[in-house]
C-alpha cells in the first residue's frame, strides 16, 4: 500500500514539474476579446438581410416597402417571420432600419405581390409600397 502510494506522489509529482517547466518556457499570452458587435460598423448595423432561394431573373421582381415603424430589428423581425410561409417563392430579404426601407425579392410566377401585402400588414406596422421593381441581372 505504501509502495503504490509512493509511485503515485512521485508520479504526480514529475508531471506537475513538466506543467511548471512548460509554462515557465512558454507562459500564456494574453489574448485581445474581440466582439463581434464591435467590428460592425454602424451602417451594417442598420442593414440586415437574409436569402432564402435563388429566383430566376426572368421572374424575379422586387417589391419596396417603406416601414414607418422600422427604427430596430424588431419590426423588421415582425416582417420577415410574417412572409416565411411563402420562402420557397422568396428570394432575398433587405431592411435598412435608418431609412426604414424594407426589400423583398421574390418569384412573380409563384406569388403574387397582394399575397405578399396581404402577410406583411398583418403585422400592425404602418407599411406602404414605395416600388416595385425587376432587380438588375
Amino acid at each position: 500500500m505504501k509502495k503504490s502510494l509512493v509511485l503515485i506522489v512521485v508520479t504526480f509529482s514529475v508531471i506537475l514539474g513538466f506543467v511548471i517547466f512548460a509554462l515557465v518556457q512558454n507562459p500564456p499570452q494574453e489574448q485581445e476579446e474581440h466582439s463581434h458587435d464591435d467590428e460592425q460598423t454602424e451602417q451594417e448595423a442598420n442593414f440586415l438581410e437574409q436569402t432564402f432561394t435563388t429566383i430566376d431573373a426572368s421572374v424575379s421582381k422586387n417589391l419596396v416597402l417603406n416601414v414607418a415603424e422600422m427604427n430596430s430589428r424588431e419590426p423588421a423581425d415582425a416582417i420577415a417571420n410574417s412572409i416565411v410561409q411563402y420562402e420557397e417563392s422568396i428570394g432575398r430579404i433587405t431592411a435598412d432600419l435608418s431609412s426604414g426601407v424594407f426589400t423583398i425579392e421574390y418569384d412573380s410566377s409563384k406569388l403574387k405581390e397582394e399575397d405578399i401585402l396581404q402577410a406583411v400588414k398583418g403585422t400592425g406596422y404602418t407599411i406602404e409600397k414605395t416600388s416595385e421593381q425587376t432587380p438588375a441581372p
